[in-house]
């Protein structure tokens, strides 16, 4: 049977796009592999509401899954009531005829043979890029491995004869005795694998498949804003499908976006933050300190009295977001304490502690 996808990223059927979104990236970011290393439970629920995500996020996908319980729009088999009623052999239940005469008045009703594009696999890429790149943007041409149509054969893997075992349809029919009725299902044809021909000389070039391997380019553009849970989507940029022939859809590149952290800044959602230890004596005179940014150091002033875990903002010197607002860097202030002091230092801490105000 079909995952249930919205049940993965737990919502609604009725979830709008902006609601799948959202809940995707709160479980991406729960299970990323990069926040749960060596845990094989957390990677394969990634995969999963990865793979949820990849169907809900896209119209096509959606729409098909909706109904027909597949991204592809197949119907995936399985047995229910729905299917038994659809698949359910009247003559087999009347030992092979028909109560009311002339054979069985069911044959041939909803089993037609439809002929189905075959459509390749679904290529995916991890892409690494700086904290920087989310204020400009990020535009490279990379480089992956893909499987095309082979040339010598025109995708069709060699010389060709029509299956024996289903005449070319590809399918097949299964009987499943159920003791009180007989259920006919269809599956592909188990002796050429749905492709409804086999190959009697194959192609040296493909080795029969229809497909090779081959290095490509893709020139890819990445909007400002965007986080290490997003994901992108080139259509028909995978792999086509084996032994494609004159038609065939090949799948899509699904292209994963890791933000790669800067040493000294945090991100918090599209604002940075910074910690900043400043000596006793700073806080309690005043000063001044440098503060690292994306565009380069700033000076900063830090208020005679400053209590230690104030926050300094600097607004606009954050992260940009999709909408095109920046973010703010936040300065945290901290007191710094040494893990040495001379003997001159003691003796005037030591004199200072006497004083009226540090005496308390």
């Amino acid at each position: 049977m079909s995952k249930d996808y919205y049940n993965v990223l737990g919502v609604d059927k009725s979830a709008s796009a902006d609601e799948i979104k959202k809940s995707y990236r709160k479980m991406a970011m729960k299970y990323h592999p990069d926040k749960n290393p060596d845990n094989a439970e957390a990677e394969e629920k990634f995969k999963d509401i990865s793979e949820a995500y990849s169907v809900l996020s896209d119209d096509t996908k959606k729409a098909n899954y909706d109904q027909y319980g597949d991204a592809d729009g197949r119907m995936h088999q399985g047995f229910d009531m729905n299917d038994f009623m659809r698949n359910f052999n009247m003559g087999d239940m009347f030992g092979g005829g028909s109560p009311f005469g002339g054979g069985n008045p069911f044959d041939g009703f909803g089993n037609q043979q439809r002929a189905t594009m075959k459509r390749g696999s679904d290529l995916r890429v991890l892409i690494k890029i700086d904290i920087k790149d989310v204020n400009t943007g990020y535009e490279k041409t990379i480089k992956y491995s893909k499987k095309v149509k082979c040339d010598a054969c025109n995708g069709f893997g060699g010389d060709q004869e029509t299956c024996k075992r289903c005449s070319g349809l590809g399918k097949i029919k299964v009987n499943k005795n159920m003791g009180f009725a007989v259920i006919s299902t269809t599956t592909n044809c188990n002796v050429c694998n749905g492709h409804g021909h086999t190959i009697s000389n194959a192609c040296p070039t493909c080795h029969g498949h229809g497909v090779i391997s081959k290095e490509t380019e893709l020139k890819i553009n990445l909007p400002k804003g965007v986080e290490s849970t997003d994901r992108f989507q080139a259509n028909g940029k995978g792999n086509m499908p084996e032994r494609p022939g004159n038609s065939g859809i090949p799948g899509n590149l699904i292209i994963d976006v890791t933000v790669e952290n800067n040493t000294l800044l945090e991100r918090n959602g599209s604002n940075l933050i910074y910690n900043l230890e400043v000596p006793f004596t700073t806080l309690m005179l005043g000063g001044e300190a440098k503060i690292p940014t994306l565009e380069g150091e700033v000076n900063i002033k830090i208020p005679q009295y400053t209590k230690p875990s104030e926050v300094k903002r600097l607004r606009g010197k954050g992260l940009a977001t999709q909408r095109g607002v920046r973010g703010d860097l936040m300065v945290v202030i901290h007191l710094h304490i040494p893990k040495k002091l001379s003997k001159e230092e003691k003796d005037l801490l030591k004199k200072l502690s006497e004083q009226g105000n540090f005496n308390k």
